[in-house]
């Protein structure tokens, strides 16, 4: 499996960055779980905070578009989840 990130933007008012990625796979599409570990070694990061936020796979080749966000500080992740 390869992962390459193809945008990396930062939010700075929502605390997080938001990556792109482009996840080439054997068998079938990774799951969340195997995603946002693999993010959080890329970012840097605790695999809690990350979030999968879309898995696209593309049709007839083994390539998903991935969109995940990765917050910057703990606090203020917890307080972006209780006001939604």
């Amino acid at each position: 499996m390869k992962i390459k990130i193809v945008e990396n933007k930062e939010k700075p008012f929502l605390y997080r960055k938001e990556m792109k990625l482009e996840v080439e796979f054997d068998k079938e599409v990774p799951s969340r779980g195997f995603l946002r570990e693999h993010v959080a070694k890329a970012a840097k990061s605790e695999k809690e905070m990350v979030i999968i936020d879309k898995i696209d796979p593309n049709y007839g080749i083994r390539v998903a578009n991935v969109v995940a966000h990765v917050y910057n500080d703990k606090k203020k992740w917890i307080l972006l989840l209780e006001n939604i």
